[in-house]
């Protein structure tokens, strides 16, 4: 996907790089050759180690070291894996601050939230993450996606764990000025995750496995619904801004994360929208630190969606 990660342009462009061990995109790259430049991923979130053999030779002690061959493969971390006690001893302190950290109790929700259903109807729980956002930028429209649909607030105590498990990315806050038309094409974008409608099938079935689900945002601050009996690109109908329909021309504050404003998802047509759009507003923090903070001083979490979109039919 442009604009997704520079590695490849690198591997092609870049001269002299014989080894490059890469993250993001949390696919396990045991080993990849690219224009001569050797490429390993391990994965994602310490379930594997990249390890490298690279073997080197000279003719005499007065020469350049040169590669003769290099090879890289991943290597799976399991509870069977023996955890270095060095390491652990070092680590020990951190890890035990960062759990009381997280343990950290910071509101309340009089029910059980989760995200199972997210990118399916609007769930109290993405509300959470668009009411943060228009409220941390002043914002008239939220664009926010259902990162995982593991995510759970229990009825009672909502802890840092809690919101840091709901958010579970690094993104910062961006406001920027777009159209009415050009939230529509946004919106046109992301319900892209459908598959031409089939009768008989159910939107779950029609979800297109080659779209990552944390690339279907949904809006919040506008009404609107997708019709997935429409061609793709004209499936938002009724699209409302108070109550009216919503103005093409009219400019709007809308908020969106540091990973949409720079194309990230795969979002080309938002991206070159982007790229012209007025910057408002850049939060040097970061989205789930501005959750944390929100919920402090708003601590009863709402436990009704605003359900301002819906599917059809």
């Amino acid at each position: 996907m442009p604009n997704e990660n520079p590695a490849l342009p690198l591997a092609q462009t870049v001269p002299g790089i014989d080894l490059m061990f890469l993250a993001h995109t949390h696919v396990n790259v045991a080993g990849l050759s690219v224009n001569g430049v050797l490429i390993s991923q391990a994965g994602r979130w310490g379930d594997r180690l990249a390890r490298a053999d690279v073997f080197l030779e000279r003719p005499d002690r007065s020469a350049r070291w040169r590669i003769l061959a290099k090879a890289s493969t991943t290597l799976p971390v399991s509870l069977a894996t023996t955890p270095d006690p060095e390491m652990l001893d070092l680590v020990r302190p951190y890890h035990e601050a960062t759990q009381t950290w997280l343990s950290q109790p910071v509101g309340r929700s009089s029910q059980a939230l989760n995200s199972r259903e997210s990118r399916l109807r609007d769930t109290a729980i993405i509300d959470l993450i668009h009411r943060v956002q228009l409220g941390a930028g002043q914002a008239d429209i939220s664009f926010a996606a259902a990162f995982t649909l593991d995510a759970t607030l229990p009825a009672g105590d909502v802890t840092v764990r809690d919101l840091a498990a709901l958010y579970i990315y690094e993104n910062t806050l961006v406001v920027v000025e777009l159209t009415g038309a050009e939230v529509k094409a946004a919106l046109e974008h992301a319900a892209g995750y459908f598959r031409p409608y089939q009768a008989g099938l159910t939107p779950s079935e029609l979800i297109d496995p080659a779209v990552p689900g944390y690339n279907f945002d949904t809006a919040e601050g506008v009404e609107y619904a997708l019709d997935l009996r429409r061609p793709l690109g004209d499936r938002v109908v009724d699209l409302r801004f108070a109550g009216a329909p919503i103005d093409p021309a009219r400019r709007f504050r809308v908020a969106i994360n540091n990973y949409r404003l720079n194309g990230g998802g795969g979002y080309r047509m938002l991206y070159r929208m982007l790229r012209n759009a007025r910057v408002i507003d850049q939060a040097n923090q970061e989205i789930r630190e501005l959750m944390i903070d929100w919920v402090r001083r708003n601590p009863e979490i709402t436990a009704t969606p605003s359900n301002n979109w819906r599917i059809l039919p």
